[in-house]
């Protein structure tokens, strides 16, 4: 339709510029027309006068001229005219019925360009229509799919929760069988224990433990360039009882010769090797402390040589602070604490617990819970021991009523930085003092007018040393005589007690006579023989299992429970 806008656009365009020919002279034989009138006449040839013949008299020889040309021009314009006139009529009736071609097809492609636009419209709403079926089709699946998805989660959910309630049911029956065997367990180990300190106690024997310390870090160096034998065996099927000292070199025979080397059994109430953790240690030892709550009077200390573990067996690495590593003091303040608020639940008595430590030092006896300038050189402060038939009474010596093991640790921790240690060639801090740690244990019955008297004594000794091998000098000399000295005090007083001799020299040292009480037929005694592994020491180590052996043998009776009624 444009183009057809545009062709008769240009046609009108070519008419109105087209210019106009003068209409060709009547020949001849055609009858001249009708002549205009004289004004219109006049007028046509004022208008046609060309511009040089304007002023031109009628008749003149230019105008003349002028007609006579005109004249003969006139047959060659209007021929030229009809011939344009007549081309450009066909050319009209050529654009005309090409302009109606042109619309007719423009008019059946219209139709035919409708007809396809309203065939594909309906299709187009066909398909429109089939795909919001299949979409409903789907979301009603969906919605059927999610119907049965949320039904399976619930029931999967409820199937878990069953399947959890009966697992915790299972885990908490099989977590209480468990417990009831460990009971059982328990009970059967308590009860042997129990008939077995029964035995003891009831033979009076002084209970002996020994305990092999494991091989430094620093020592394995050491021991890299010397002697790498292991001479401590422990007895498979001993109720760990047994020890053996395996490969012991043999000293040279009368005649020069050596003998062969050669096993020395030793046996004691528990041995401890390497492996052992503070708390294996002290379950063993629990129910002993134990019965100080229940009026007696317990004392156990730690023998052996300089380096062997005593301290850390007895007190841990810091003794002042709970942690696995605790030695027996920590442990044993924790657990009176622990306990006594149920003994007086079960036993209607209401405990006061008291607190000492001392330490003797070149055989004077220092409080350490007081400072040390109280003592000679700089202070003049001395203590003085008096036996009564139950106890040993110090002079002057701090006893500190606790609430709490947090007020026990505080003085444990004092205590520990006022006590005696020194480096020496065979320990880098050896313990320069015997210490004693008192705890005095009192309970009252209101209802039955019972006095109940309670004492734990935990007793930390120095270790011996060989002047030959530590070549102490000035102080540590005098440390090391000293220490020597007390311990062989103490072995004389095994000695006599293992031959029920009618003298015992418990006074010889400050060491034997605080510990007299402790020795007779009034207390539970208990002694860790401690040992170091290295081959360097051995002849020391066996010293301190020889001696042990002899404490183990040694009988003091039948130990007496202090309890007496007041009116």
């Amino acid at each position: 339709l444009q183009f057809l806008y545009l062709i008769g656009t240009q046609t009108a365009s070519m008419r109105r510029t087209a210019p106009r020919s003068p209409a060709p002279a009547a020949s001849s034989r055609q009858k001249a027309p009708q002549a205009a009138p004289a004004e219109g006449r006049a007028a046509s040839r004022v208008r046609a006068e060309p511009e040089g013949l304007k002023g031109a008299a009628r008749g003149s020889p230019v105008r003349k001229a002028a007609k006579k040309t005109t004249a003969a021009r006139a047959p060659v314009l209007s021929k030229g005219k009809a011939e344009k006139e007549a081309a450009a009529a066909k050319e009209l009736a050529d654009l005309k019925r090409a302009v109606k071609t042109l619309r007719a097809e423009a008019e059946e492609k219209e139709a035919t360009y409708e007809a396809r636009i309203e065939n594909l419209a309906q299709e187009a709403n066909a398909r429109i229509e089939e795909y919001e079926a299949a979409v409903t089709a789907l979301q009603v699946g969906l919605d059927e799919r999610d119907g049965a998805i949320e039904g399976l989660e619930k029931a999967l959910r409820e199937t878990e929760e069953d399947r959890d309630a009966r697992i915790a049911a299972l885990e908490r029956a099989r977590d209480a069988r468990y417990q009831e065997y460990e009971g059982f367990l328990a009970d059967g180990e308590r009860t042997r224990a129990e008939l077995h300190n029964a035995l003891v106690e009831l033979k009076g024997n002084i209970r002996v433990f020994a305990r092999v310390r494991p091989v430094l870090a620093s020592e394995e160096k050491r021991r890299a360039c010397t002697d790498r034998t292991d001479h401590y065996v422990f007895k498979e099927g001993t109720d760990h009882r047994g020890l053996d000292v395996v490969n012991v070199p043999a000293h040279p025979g009368v005649l020069g010769k050596k003998e062969d080397v050669k096993t020395l059994p030793f046996t004691f109430d528990k041995v401890f090797g390497p492996a052992a953790t503070q708390q294996a240690v002290f379950d063993e030892i629990s129910l002993l402390v134990q019965s100080a709550l229940d009026g007696y009077k317990v004392c156990i200390f730690a023998y052996g040589q300089t380096g062997s573990g005593k301290t850390f067996t007895m007190e841990g690495p810091d003794p002042g602070r709970s942690s696995e590593v605790s030695g027996v003091i920590p442990r044993a303040v924790r657990q009176i604490f622990e306990n006594f608020q149920w003994k007086t639940r079960q036993t209607g008595f209401k405990y006061r617990l008291f607190c000492s430590f001392l330490q003797i030092y070149n055989e004077n006896i220092q409080d350490l819970l007081n400072s040390p300038d109280k003592y000679p050189p700089r202070g003049s402060l001395k203590h003085e021991i008096r036996n009564t038939d139950t106890e040993s009474v110090i002079t002057g010596l701090n006893e500190v009523e606790v609430v709490d093991e947090k007020t026990v640790f505080t003085l444990l921790q004092k205590a520990n930085a006022y006590r005696r240690t020194a480096e020496t060639k065979l320990n880098e801090e050896s313990s320069r003092s015997h210490s004693v740690f008192i705890m005095k244990i009192k309970g009252w019955n209101e209802a039955t007018r019972q006095e109940m008297s309670g004492q734990l004594n935990l007793v930390d000794l120095a270790g011996s040393e060989r002047l030959s091998k530590s070549h102490a000098q000035g102080d540590r000399l005098k440390e090391t005589q000293h220490i020597n000295k007390s311990l062989a005090c103490l072995g004389d007083v095994i000695a006599a007690l293992g031959k029920n001799a009618a003298a015992v020299p418990f006074r010889q040292s400050k060491l034997t006579h605080i510990l007299q009480p402790s020795m007779t037929n009034q207390s539970k005694v208990l002694m860790f023989v401690n040992v170091n592994p290295h081959p360097e020491h051995l002849s020391e180590s066996l010293c301190s299992l020889r001696f042990a052996s002899k404490v183990n043998a040694v009988e003091i009776g039948l130990a007496k429970r202090k309890v007496a009624s007041k009116s």
